[in-house]
C-alpha cells in the first residue's frame, strides 16, 4: 500500500493515498469570517471551491509553518451512502511517500475524543509514524455546518472570489 507522509513539527504522519486526489502548492486563500481557527480559508480547485483546514491548528493548536514543503493535500471521501466530499488539508513537509504493509501497522487500542481520525502506528527505523484515517478526518470536519456547506458545492460559478 502507498501512503503520503507529512509532519507537524517533529511528529510524522501518513495518509493512505486512497484518500488523496492531489498535492497542491500552498496558495493564497480566501478567508472565511467567524470560521473555527483550523478552517483557514477557501480555494478554487478545478472549478470547485474547497474549504482548507490547517492540520497543525486542528491537532496541536499551532498553525503549520509556511515553507516550500508546506502543501495543500486535496482529499476526498469515497462516498458510499453519503455524498462524496472534498477538502484541502495544509500540512508541513509533504515531500515523500511510503510503501507499507498493512500487517505492519500497530493499533494503539484507543481513540482520542479530540482526534478520532488518528489511527494506527507504523514503527520505522526513524521512529513512529501515526496514520491518519482520511474518512474519519473528513467526516469529523463535516460535522461543522460551515464546512458542510462549503464541501457540498460541486461547482461554484467562475465569478466566485477565490484563488486558482
Amino acid at each position: 500500500m502507498l501512503a503520503l507522509l507529512f509532519s507537524i513539527g517533529d511528529d510524522r504522519f501518513a495518509l493512505d493515498t486512497i484518500s488523496v486526489i492531489e498535492v497542491a502548492p500552498m496558495v493564497d486563500l480566501t478567508p472565511i469570517a467567524d470560521a473555527p481557527a483550523h478552517v483557514i480559508g477557501l480555494f478554487r480547485y478545478r472549478e470547485r471551491i474547497l474549504p482548507v483546514i490547517d492540520f497543525g491548528t486542528l491537532l496541536r493548536d499551532r498553525p503549520s509553518h509556511r515553507r516550500l514543503s508546506t502543501r495543500i493535500i486535496v482529499m476526498t471521501t469515497q462516498g458510499g451512502h453519503e455524498p462524496t466530499r472534498r477538502c484541502g488539508i495544509v500540512a508541513e513537509r509533504v515531500t515523500d511517500t511510503l510503501h507499507y504493509d498493512a500487517a505492519d501497522l500497530r493499533d494503539v487500542g484507543m481513540r482520542l475524543d479530540n482526534a478520532p481520525f488518528l489511527d494506527a502506528l507504523l514503527p520505522t527505523p526513524e521512529g513512529m509514524i501515526r496514520f491518519v484515517n482520511g474518512e474519519r478526518l473528513v467526516a469529523g470536519l463535516v460535522a461543522n455546518e460551515l464546512i458542510t456547506g462549503a464541501m457540498e458545492h460541486e461547482a461554484w460559478d467562475s465569478h466566485s472570489s477565490s484563488t486558482d
